[in-house]
């Protein structure tokens, strides 16, 4: 039994640590995408060759036009040829800046700050968890019966006896077995219990057979009603 609860726990484990590598992968698949995309518009940004090729068509066109212009005695055509002239010299101008690139010296990577933060915040810890052990206490199921038949009501005295049950007082969680030396009961029912063996109060919620919370406390439990919404709780050997 005990070598099955530790195989199971080093399972658990072994997949915690599996969804934390896939969990990295698709960042890194994700990461890497972002660069290459950086990769593809810099060479776009930086390929010099059609750059290049455009400058040098602008500059022959340039200087022809510039000779039609000096070589023709035709005024009309000097106007045309120093238009034309103008407008590849613009366009030279538009290549010559797109050609002054700056260098390139390093690409960086800056983690996001979270992300540090978060793997700072974990090689502080000794492991990437802790282990626990899970006490199970094993208890008869009991039902509630209406035994109010069987009762003999008192013949005197202030109080009346209407009605019985049986329920459990055990929890999932309790480390010992339940031991109530208290209890009481608030304006709507809910029924307060005093577990001496586990350190708790326990809460029964109206027409419930079994506590659905508890409160954990410093020391051995004794309880006592004081107004329809208020309970005392005491802890007598609890001398801290």
């Amino acid at each position: 039994m005990l070598a099955s609860c530790i195989d199971n726990g080093g399972k658990k484990l072994e997949t915690f640590t599996e969804q934390m590598i896939d969990t990295a992968t698709s960042l890194k698949q994700q990461t890497q995408a972002k660069l290459d995309a950086l990769k593809q518009e810099l060479k776009q940004k930086y390929q010099t060759t059609s750059l290049t090729n455009e400058l040098s068509d602008a500059k022959l066109v340039l200087e022809k036009t510039k000779r039609a212009t000096t070589d023709s005695n035709n005024q009309s055509q000097q106007i045309v040829c120093s238009s034309l002239a103008a407008i590849k010299t613009h366009t030279s101008i538009k290549v010559y800046t797109r050609l002054e690139c700056p260098d390139i010296t390093d690409i960086s990577f800056i983690p996001h700050v979270a992300h540090e933060k978060l793997f700072a915040s974990l090689l502080t810890h000794n492991s990437m968890g802790d282990f626990r052990t899970v006490h199970r206490v094993m208890a008869a199921d009991t039902k509630v019966e209406d035994t109010s038949l069987d009762l003999v009501e008192p013949t005197s005295g202030p109080y009346v006896i209407k009605k019985t049950g049986k329920g459990k007082s055990e929890m999932a969680g309790d480390i010992r077995n339940s031991f109530v030396l208290g209890s009481c009961s608030l304006h709507d029912g809910t029924i307060l219990l005093a577990d001496y063996n586990n350190l708790c109060i326990k809460r029964v919620s109206p027409f419930a057979t079994s506590p659905s919370d508890s409160l954990l406390i410093p020391g051995h439990a004794r309880i006592c009603y004081i107004n329809e919404q208020e309970a005392a709780v005491t802890t007598p050997h609890n001398y801290k």
